[in-house]
């Protein structure tokens, strides 16, 4: 698990994640993941910039993704 921050000040909201279904469809966290950065060690990364309802849609998506690759491999 590790935990997304998106947003700043009164609008930041931590998403708490899990790693392999992000870095599955994302080289920016498969990268912070698997490199020797900060948030490699402290299971955060800081999306300052980013909209909470974009962030929240595309973690959705994700999160439906795996799931249905997830399914066939069982079903086969």
């Amino acid at each position: 698990m590790l935990t997304v921050v998106v947003g700043e000040g009164e609008d930041k909201q931590d998403f708490t994640v899990h790693e392999d279904v992000i870095c599955d469809h994302s080289d920016l966290f498969r990268k912070a993941m698997n490199g020797k950065w900060k948030e490699s060690e402290e299971r955060i990364i800081p999306l300052a910039k980013e909209d909470l309802e974009t962030f929240s849609m595309y973690l959705q998506a994700c999160y439906v993704s795996y799931n249905v690759i997830y399914i066939n491999v069982v079903i086969r």
